[in-house]
């Protein structure tokens, strides 16, 4: 799809539905800030549900659970506890180390409380 979809729709890009998958929103020197839900991804960004009211900077790491990616996005909206994100999709994927990727694959955080390990 090219341009502007119909209805008064902002997006260059159609969304498409995901099954929901889970993610962590990191600021941009990797440091863990709040679990989210990953709603109607695109190629070009993501509508993201926190898991409870957290400032979140302009500017962030999303770390997808699925695959264990890092990517750059820019907080381009705001509702409640959902934003909307574009991916820095020009710039250089963040760099994140073997072992913060493990962490942050490996743990529930429990925001507030500290990371919950598994049994």
């Amino acid at each position: 799809m090219t341009g502007p979809a119909s209805g008064g729709e902002k997006r260059s890009e159609a969304r498409r539905r995901t099954r929901l998958r889970s993610g962590k929103v990191l600021d941009t020197r990797n440091a863990f800030l709040i679990e989210c839900l990953i709603h109607d991804r695109s190629d070009l960004g993501a509508r993201l549900r926190l898991v409870e009211p957290a400032p979140v900077p302009d500017l962030i790491h999303l770390f997808e659970d699925d695959s264990a990616e890092v990517i750059g996005a820019t907080v381009v909206w705001r509702r409640g506890q959902e934003i909307g994100v574009r991916f820095e999709l020009g710039r250089e994927r963040p760099r994140i180390s073997g072992p913060e990727r493990a962490s942050l694959a490996g743990r529930f955080y429990a925001v507030g409380r500290g990371p919950v390990t598994r049994r």
